[in-house]
């Protein structure tokens, strides 16, 4: 499929298009890498209390501290938005929007089947098309390419002709091959963009879309349970289950937060896991049940990763 025409399709109203953040400040324009990972396997996960859920589009994420879920998303933004998080300054000078879309398969094998630069060359030419009322340069664009889809970023200002003013934002746009096509995009001023930006990727960090947006992703590899048994049995060693484990997490099978990885350790694992582990591999608990128990011992420093 032509992929100037999936480029231009998915872009509505003014701008939808995406963002990428920590790494691109340091290169001086594009910037693209390859992970055998999951998009979320980095994805921290926070307090319910703390983060917003949608289960009607399976994602959560946590946004900026102190701004808002606006209850009424304002037309010029509306279409494909699904929600619209503000500063609490009188005139929203800054807002945080997440937009989704269903794509085809189509979709995917045209950005899979271009190079990189053939797919950031045509996002930028389509973004920074003129119009009567408007007028956007991209500043730098990048991409990575995951196990389960793709994502991009560009950072780009907006000058609008009615008043000559410019807006600032970072997009980032996730391409799953679930089908889902999910748009974050910050839009803030020029004195308040850099800080606003950090707040941004904080957001980005606790972005997750998977099943019940629970942060667990079931398909467990039959090989992590054999593993799982024949530790239970104690055919294999501590080590090697916290292999699977490891695995589990680098995969965005299980979900835990930056400060609870670090280099696998093998003591101190209590024996009641192993009855899980066996019952599991036994058929008596679910893939989801299992994922649950040990991100649960993970994220409560039981047991150490």
């Amino acid at each position: 499929m032509n992929l100037q025409r999936i480029i231009r399709d998915n872009i509505t109203g003014k701008r939808i298009f995406c963002s990428f953040l920590i790494l691109m400040l340091s290169f001086s324009y594009a910037y693209a890498t390859n992970y055998s990972t999951s998009i979320f396997a980095n994805s921290i996960k926070v307090a319910d209390s703390n983060s917003y859920k949608n289960s009607e589009y399976h994602f959560s994420i946590q946004p900026p501290p102190n701004w808002k879920l606006l209850k009424n998303i304002p037309t010029d933004v509306s279409g494909s938005a699904i929600a619209m998080f503000s500063d609490n300054s009188k005139g929203q000078l800054a807002t945080f929007v997440v937009f989704h879309r269903t794509i085809s398969n189509q979709v995917l094998e045209a950005i899979n089947s271009h190079t990189d630069k053939e797919v950031l060359d045509e996002l930028t030419s389509e973004m920074t098309s003129k119009s009567q009322e408007s007028q956007t340069n991209i500043s730098k664009a990048g991409i990575e390419r995951y196990s389960d889809g793709v994502r991009m970023l560009t950072f780009s200002s907006t000058t609008y002709s009615s008043d000559n003013s410019t807006s600032y934002s970072a997009d980032m746009i996730y391409y799953l091959n679930t089908g889902d096509q999910y748009t974050l995009v910050l839009t803030s001023n020029s004195e308040r963009f850099d800080q606003d930006l950090v707040l941004f990727g904080n957001s980005i960090d606790t972005f997750y879309v998977g099943p019940n947006n629970t942060g667990i992703h079931t398909n467990i590899p039959a090989w992590i349970k054999n593993n799982a048994k024949w530790w239970a049995d104690g055919t294999i060693t501590d080590t090697d289950f916290i292999k699977g484990i490891q695995y589990m997490i680098d995969t965005g099978i299980v979900i835990v937060p930056h400060s609870q990885v670090g280099p696998p350790e093998s003591k101190d694992i209590p024996t009641w896991i192993k009855n899980n582990a066996k019952w599991w591999a036994d058929g008596t608990i679910t893939d989801e049940e299992f994922a649950k128990g040990i991100e649960y011992l993970i994220n409560n420093g039981i047991l150490k990763i």
